[in-house]
């Protein structure tokens, strides 16, 4: 209930907080055919969403691409879209970063997506370029 309270204010009204939405479907848990919309809807109605390019495949197509994926969410202020082992690629209104993936020896994949984030969600509050917004246009956390 939480939840639908706080993506009721649209985030084009610059709502007093802001909602980061990991997109992390798991197709086990839906009913077939409610997932891709419903994901959808939720991702577009937060300001920062990651998703990850394979999870968004499955959902909403297998030729999707970073781009494509951006055209399909325009509703976050930022965008994350995760590409495993090779890049992550944010977009915001006026920019698009894209960072290949640090290259390391994978003891245990599981939390490997919280790290992710917990990460990307340090940077962007300390203002590292590669983290976009700006410093003087990120979203107060």
């Amino acid at each position: 209930m939480l939840l639908v309270r706080a993506l009721a204010v649209s985030a084009t009204a610059r709502r007093p907080y802001v909602i980061s939405f990991d997109v992390n479907h798991r197709p086990a848990l839906w009913p077939k055919g409610i997932a891709p919309d419903a994901l959808r809807y939720l991702a577009n109605r937060a300001d920062i969403v990651l998703v990850g390019l394979d999870e968004a495949q499955d959902l909403w197509g297998p030729d999707l691409t970073p781009t494509t994926a951006r055209d399909l969410l325009p509703g976050p202020r930022i965008l994350v879209v995760k590409d495993g082992s090779r890049a992550a690629t944010a977009f915001t209104a006026s920019e698009t970063v894209t960072v290949p993936a640090l290259r390391v020896t994978v003891a245990e994949p599981v939390g490997a997506v919280d790290v992710f984030a917990a990460g990307f969600f340090a940077g962007l509050l300390r203002g590292d370029p590669y983290c976009v917004p700006a410093p003087s246009r990120r979203p107060r956390l």
